[in-house]
């Protein structure tokens, strides 16, 4: 397990986030939109039918988690730039949506019945050379708009 984070803000739902990843979603094209915002995507199929969106949310979140078992500490995502998305410090707002697309379109095929999942973060994390979190005791470093609350610094603005 990677050391405490003294920075961390704690994650918010943001509808206005989940607004514009249910556009993106509902547009069933896989692929990161880059307008400004930080994006984990992921899609599942099934010839047998609809799937279970609980099944597909659950999946898609700790699919990006266990990334942190490929990541070591550094300025550089590699392999787990979901993960690092997810605990990037700065980072306060998220909104996911989950959308059934007949045909999802790719740049080489097309996935019948697919289940696309997509989460918006702002603001968006891993910048190139930056660490996703200074390390330290929890909270250490929250700044002087945030308190602690379960050792995540919350803003109080």
């Amino acid at each position: 397990m990677h050391n405490h984070q003294s920075n961390k803000l704690v994650l918010q739902w943001d509808d206005q986030l989940q607004v514009r990843a249910a556009e993106w979603s509902e547009g069933c094209y896989w692929g990161h939109q880059n307008m400004g915002y930080g994006e984990n995507l992921a899609y599942f199929y099934s010839s047998a039918g609809k799937m279970s969106s609980i099944d597909v949310i659950i999946n898609s979140c700790q699919s990006w988690w266990n990334e942190t078992f490929e990541w070591n500490w550094s300025t550089d995502c590699g392999v787990a730039c979901h993960y690092t998305q997810m605990i990037w410090a700065s980072t306060d707002k998220i909104g996911c949506a989950l959308s059934h697309c007949p045909t999802l379109k790719t740049d080489a095929k097309s996935i019948i019945n697919a289940m696309f999942f997509v989460c918006f973060y702002n603001p968006p994390g891993n910048y190139v050379g930056s660490y996703p979190y200074t390390k330290g005791k929890n909270c250490e470093q929250c700044g002087v708009n945030s308190k602690c609350s379960a050792g995540l610094c919350v803003s109080t603005q």
